[in-house]
Order: C-alpha cells, then structure tokens, then sequence
C-alpha cells in the first residue's frame, strides 16, 4: 500500500498510474542535495534514517524546494535486502 498526504493511494501499480505518472510528466527537473544516511543492524533488520534537500521544477514555472527525512527498515532474505516498510515526509526548508 502507498499511502500520501494523509490517503491510501492503493498498491504502487495504482499510484504509479493514477497519481505519480501524470505528475512526473510535468517535471522538467528533480535533483536531492545535502543527503544524511545512518543505518543500524539488529540481526537481519537494517533499520534507516536518512535527511534530504530536493528541488522540483514544473513545466508552468514553479519551483517546489522542500526539506525531507525518511525511515526505512529493511529485511534480509535467502539473497537480498527487500524493503519492509518507508516512510518519509518533508516541509518547506526554514530559514536558518
């Protein structure tokens, strides 16, 4: 399940073709700066925490800069690591 903003957006199928892929047409730019990862094991659990700058700009003009962080934790199988379960938000950055 993909949850957004406070909303089930359905499996990542769903989201991919009703949410996110229309909204990817109309970028024209998406760049990440300033990324923090720090990870922690505990046996075959990677848990994670990362901080992040992005920066979006749309075809109408708009720019979007926004601050965000994110929590992933992470399970080792018979060959890989799969992702459990994410979340990351993000607000408009602060002056400092």
């Amino acid at each position: 399940m993909v949850f957004e903003n406070g909303k089930a957006e359905g499996s990542f199928a769903q989201y991919m073709e009703h949410h996110l892929g229309p909204e990817l047409g109309e970028i024209t730019e998406f760049t990440f700066t300033n990324p923090t990862v720090n990870v922690r094991m505990v046996g075959h659990v990677a848990l994670g925490h990362e901080t992040y700058r992005y920066r979006i700009a749309l075809k109408d003009g708009r720019v979007i800069e926004r601050d965000g962080v994110a929590t992933s934790v992470l399970t080792h199988g018979h060959s890989a690591w799969k992702i459990a379960q994410y979340h990351s938000s993000s607000r408009a950055p602060r002056p400092n």
